[in-house]
């Protein structure tokens, strides 16, 4: 029997506020925390699951990071929540085959507060400017998702480019959905890395979240391999150099990515990669196997994330792998239409690699996808990697000075400048009225951020 909403609010309601104010005083004693929570368990329900060490886990993953204080603080009224699984999936045509994207939910809580569009711990920051929605010109719709749209759109103060991610709050809360959303604003907000896309504001209204993100012109990875089909080794060498030097700035922070494929790769203006959507990314990992989530999305699992045997940042060289393995190939290894063929073709079949990729790449690829974390080429630390032959001729120093020179992305935008305005088109009917929070129920402390 699994620890669903109903059962976990039974707890709740039969040991009142106990559960919160213990766990509140325990910070990072996870073990204590499952202690406390088992006891607690066995007074609401009769039988235990054998995955409920699972089931803690999601209610335990959130650290206690300053960004992530809302779970143990102000929780004494009975409203906490633990997100059922739910699934989340899209697919997308690329070449000769689709992806879906699968996500398990944990838990949220949203605190009920009336608030301006700064959350009381940015006023301070902000008091020389606020900013909202109204500080924004919408030029163009450049994406749109179940849960929301990418526009680009200039700041009016300075007619800066800038790519705003507008998520609807009724859409996010109804998939159980709020905690990824929460997640990629904390690490954006922590982490600042030249192969990274910057977050430079975060703010919200009644019915939406929005992340003003560093606009990348060049487009996405999967772009260019849907027009090219696949990459030589000179270019796939220069993104890998990059994202390698941006996963070694998260894990150096204890957070993993896992989420990295061709779509989460975008261009600037000159080329280089940066690694974006950080939703399903997860803060506090310092060990092997430190989360049994299962999230990501289902072509580029790990063995260890299909067997739900406990990942830790090994998991984001597995994928590493994949990615170098998809730029050179022109799609992910073990790949199958048919999602259970394709589970058991990533923890049982064979590598199969083509003859033109060089016996280097095949060597990087091989020990990368190794199927036990424990030995997997990245499991000591990103130097291993840099220092495997397939880099040789990298200059590292080069290339987090972002002097390597990748090609020129050729599907960029097309932006005028003139007259120091900006160009594009008629800017969008944008209503700037709804940015506008009263009295807002569906508050998320902690969200705004202005860098």
């Amino acid at each position: 029997m699994d620890l669903d909403d109903e059962t976990y609010q039974d707890i709740i309601d039969k040991v009142g506020t106990e559960i919160n104010d213990i766990l509140t005083g325990m910070k990072n004693d996870k073990k204590m925390k499952k202690d406390v929570i088992h006891n607690l368990y066995k007074q609401g329900v009769d039988e235990k699951s054998e995955d409920f060490d699972h089931e803690i886990d999601k209610i335990l993953e959130t650290p206690d990071t300053p960004e992530n204080q809302y779970y143990a603080q102000n929780s004494s009224e009975k409203s906490k929540r633990l997100a059922s699984s739910s699934d989340r999936s899209y697919s997308k045509a690329k070449s000769n085959y689709r992806e879906e994207k699968n996500t398990v939910d944990s838990d949220f809580i949203k605190e009920n507060k009336s608030s301006t569009n700064i959350d009381d711990n940015q006023s301070d920051k902000s008091s020389k400017e606020v900013i909202g929605a109204h500080s924004f010109t919408a030029h163009e719709l450049l994406g749109t998702g179940s849960f929301g749209e990418v526009y680009l759109v200039e700041k009016i103060s300075d007619s800066s480019l800038h790519a705003m991610k507008v998520l609807c709050k009724d859409k996010i809360f109804e998939h159980k959905l709020a905690r990824y959303a929460l997640t990629e604003r904390n690490v954006l907000s922590v982490v600042n890395h030249p192969f990274i896309v910057n977050l430079n504001f975060s703010f919200q209204t009644q019915n939406e979240l929005f992340l003003i993100l560093q606009y990348c012109p060049g487009g996405d990875l999967s772009e260019y391999l849907h027009v090219e089909k696949k990459f030589n080794e000179y270019k796939a060498r220069i993104y890998c150099a990059e994202v390698l030097l941006a996963l070694q700035e998260l894990h150096s922070k204890d957070i993993i990515f896992r989420d990295l494929k061709p779509d989460n790769v975008v261009l600037d203006e000159d080329g280089h990669a940066l690694l974006t959507d950080f939703g399903l990314s997860k803060e506090g990992i310092y060990d092997l196997k430190e989360t049994k989530s299962f999230c990501g999305s289902y072509a580029y699992l790990a063995p260890e994330m299909v067997q739900k045997s406990g990942h830790g940042k090994s998991v984001d060289w597995y994928l590493y792998g994949v990615f170098l393995y998809e730029m050179l190939v022109g799609i992910p290894p073990y790949y199958d239409n048919d999602r259970d063929v394709l589970f058991y073709n990533i923890i049982n079949e064979d590598l199969e690699l083509p003859s033109h990729i060089s016996k280097e790449a095949i060597d990087l690829i091989v020990r990368l996808m190794d199927r036990n974390p424990v030995t997997r080429l990245g499991t000591n630390g990103a130097d291993e990697i840099k220092e495997h032959k397939w880099f040789r001729g990298i200059n590292w120093e080069d290339a987090i000075n972002m002097k390597l020179e990748p090609p020129l992305p050729y599907l960029k935008r097309k932006v005028k400048v003139g007259n120091g305005q900006v160009i594009i088109s008629d800017p969008l009917d944008f209503d700037k009225e709804r940015m506008m929070v009263e009295n807002d129920d569906n508050f998320i402390n902690g969200w705004s951020f202005i860098h």
